[in-house]
C-alpha cells in the first residue's frame, strides 16, 4: 500500500491512501453534512478492515437511509484479466449476492489514485450505461455497438464466471449498476482531492479553525483504528473528535446560570450551541459558571448528565442571551 508521509501530522505517522478515502465519510460522520459520493445521505455507520463480515473492507460505511457502500481502494488500478482486477470483482460479487439475499440496498466503490486513459474513457463509461438502461437488453443494446466498451464489459462478467458459472445477462447487468470507480491523487504531491478535503473541512469550520489541523486529527485516528477493524459511529467515536469540531470551540464561552444539578464537579455538561446539534462536551467547573463575556440562561424540560450517559431533548433548550 502506497504511503504518504506528512510532517506536520503528530508523532510523524504515514498515512495510507485509504486513510485519505475513509476521511471523507468520517467527516460526514461527525458533521452530519452530505458526503460526497451522494449528496443526499449523510454517514452513520464506518466499519474500517471489515474482513470478518463482508470481502469488500477497506471501509464499509452505512448511510441514513440504510443503504450501504463498500469501498476497496486500489493503487494504479486497471481493468483488465489480471488477478488483481479479478479477485477485486469476485470479493464484490460475493457481497452483492449477500446483499440481495438479506435484501439490502448495497453500492461498491473502487477508489484508486490513477486510471489509465482506456479505462476512465471506457471502463467507468460502461458502469454508467448500466445504471442509464432500462433492463439488461438495453443495456446489451448499448455496449454491443462499441467494440471497446465490449471488450471492458468481458473482463467483468469474466472476473465473475472464475467464481461461479451460475450467471446469466441479468444478473451480470444488475451487479455493474452498483459498481463505481473514482479517481483521487491523494497520494501525490499537491494533491487536489487533499486540498478539497481540506477545504470541506475548513468551510465547516468558518473562518476561526483549522482544516489542514482537523484532517491531519482524523487520520491520526483512522490509521489507530484500522489496525482494530473498528466500527466507527456516534457511540463509539472518539469524543475527542466532536470537541475539534465544534464551531462554538472558537467563540466566547456563555456563562451558564441553571439550577437543579447537584454534585456539579463530578457532572459533565452536554452544551450545543450551533444549529445541526454537533455536540460538545465540557467540564462544568464546581460553581456552575463557564467563562465569558456573553451570559445565556438555558431551560431544560429534561436533562440527566452524568459520566457520559445523557438523556435530553434539545428541542426544550432555550437560549437568551442577556447582557452583563
Amino acid at each position: 500500500m502506497n504511503t504518504r508521509f506528512n510532517p506536520r501530522a503528530s508523532g510523524g505517522i504515514g498515512f495510507h491512501f485509504e486513510h485519505y478515502v475513509q476521511a471523507t465519510y468520517l467527516l460526514s460522520l461527525i458533521t452530519k453534512t452530505p458526503c460526497e459520493f451522494d449528496s443526499l445521505l449523510t454517514v452513520e455507520q464506518l466499519e474500517l478492515q471489515a474482513g470478518h463480515a463482508y470481502y469488500t473492507d477497506d471501509a464499509v460505511v452505512t448511510f441514513n437511509n440504510g443503504t450501504m457502500l463498500h469501498i476497496q481502494c486500489k493503487m494504479s488500478f486497471k481493468i483488465n484479466n489480471s488477478s488483481r482486477f479479478v479477485t477485486t470483482i469476485i470479493a464484490m460479487w460475493k457481497d452483492h449476492v449477500s446483499a440481495q439475499l438479506s435484501k439490502k440496498e448495497t453500492r461498491f466503490l473502487i477508489s484508486t489514485d490513477k486510471l489509465s486513459a482506456a479505462d476512465a474513457r471506457t471502463g467507468i463509461y460502461i458502469l454508467v450505461i448500466a445504471r442509464d438502461s432500462a433492463d439488461d437488453a438495453n443495456f446489451f443494446k448499448k455496449i454491443g455497438i462499441n467494440k471497446g466498451m465490449y471488450e471492458k464489459f468481458l473482463f467483468f462478467r469474466n472476473a465473475i464466471m472464475q467464481h461461479t458459472a451460475d450467471v446469466d445477462n441479468y444478473r451480470v447487468w444488475n451487479f455493474l449498476r452498483s459498481i463505481y470507480v473514482e479517481e483521487k491523487d491523494f497520494t501525490r504531491e499537491a494533491s487536489v482531492a487533499e486540498r478539497n478535503l481540506e477545504l470541506q473541512i475548513q468551510n465547516y469550520l468558518g473562518k476561526t479553525g483549522n482544516g489542514r489541523s482537523l484532517l491531519n486529527e482524523m487520520l491520526v485516528y483512522l490509521s489507530q483504528k484500522n489496525g482494530s477493524a473498528a466500527t466507527i459511529n456516534s457511540s463509539t467515536i472518539d469524543r475527542r473528535l466532536y470537541f475539534l469540531f465544534d464551531r462554538t470551540l472558537k467563540e466566547p464561552m456563555p456563562n451558564l446560570i441553571e439550577t437543579g444539578l447537584a454534585n456539579r464537579d463530578r457532572y459533565m455538561l452536554l452544551l450545543s450551541l450551533v444549529s445541526d446539534w454537533v455536540p460538545l462536551i465540557t467540564p462544568l467547573p464546581p460553581n456552575g459558571f463557564l467563562p465569558g463575556s456573553t451570559q445565556a440562561k438555558l431551560r431544560l424540560k429534561t436533562i440527566f448528565i452524568k459520566s457520559m450517559d445523557v438523556t435530553f431533548t434539545h428541542q426544550n433548550w432555550h437560549l437568551r442571551s442577556l447582557s452583563r
